[in-house]
């Protein structure tokens, strides 16, 4: 039996999801992928009707994991690109700068945005930091519209996960006017209420569209450049 922090888990399965992964991995070409491309293509492999990685890549929703190294997917990606590297065949490659590419191009194309921060850490302060990232890559948006923060942290102890959202607007990653909300709750509890209360109003937006971003256009970093030339 293994543990992630008060969950049990069978080490058994994560044998066998470290296995996957590898295999998975070999079957790529290889080039550089962003960690929103090779989950999205992850998902594609993943015969499961209601999991979570199967159903993002079904319904075209990205997924950003700025911190992949430091996770099983991690290790379990070193260990292929070892293996690789050790019978002199080029592997595929997780390359992060992809992602704050995409992350970039992403803002860029869909300029009003909102953030849900259930907890903190790196994902917090990666979809906040495109504001500034963006900005000194020559290509500015505008910050985020609103926001919502559950978190068990206290903004007194100086960590990131229990910062107050007025120091997201004093970088100017929230907008001055940005309707926001903190709560103070486990994510075990808040989140599946905060679902609930979604879908109790889901005829106000069951006719919103789906995410349609062209990809490519990050992949071949032409947003940067391109933003360049324009200010210049």
């Amino acid at each position: 039996i293994d543990r992630v922090y008060d969950t049990y888990a069978d080490d058994v399965m994560f044998t066998k999801a470290d296995e996957f992964v590898e295999k998975f991995s070999e079957s790529l070409e290889p080039r550089g992928y962003s960690s929103r491309e090779f989950f999205q293509l992850m998902g594609q492999r993943i015969n499961d009707e209601y999991g979570i990685l199967a159903t993002a890549s079904r319904e075209h929703l990205p997924i950003f994991s700025p911190a992949l190294a430091d996770s099983s997917i991690g290790m379990a990606l070193t260990v292929y690109r070892n293996e690789q590297l050790d019978q002199g065949r080029p592997p595929m490659v997780y390359d992060p700068m992809l992602d704050n590419l995409e992350i970039m191009s992403l803002k860029r194309r869909w300029q009003k945005s909102g953030v849900i921060f259930i907890g903190g850490g790196t994902p917090k302060n990666y979809i906040q930091q495109v504001i500034p990232m963006a900005e000194i890559a020559g290509m500015p948006v505008p910050p985020h519209s609103y926001a919502v923060q559950v978190t068990t942290d206290d903004p007194k102890f100086g960590g990131l996960s229990g910062c107050e959202l007025p120091e997201s607007q004093s970088w100017g990653k929230l907008d001055p006017k940005a309707e926001q909300c903190t709560v103070h709750v486990d994510a075990t509890i808040g989140l599946p209420l905060l679902f609930t209360g979604v879908m109790e109003h889901y005829e106000e937006w069951k006719g919103r569209g789906r995410l349609n971003h062209n990809w490519e256009e990050s992949l071949e970093a032409t947003a940067v450049r391109k933003a360049r030339k324009v200010s210049a």
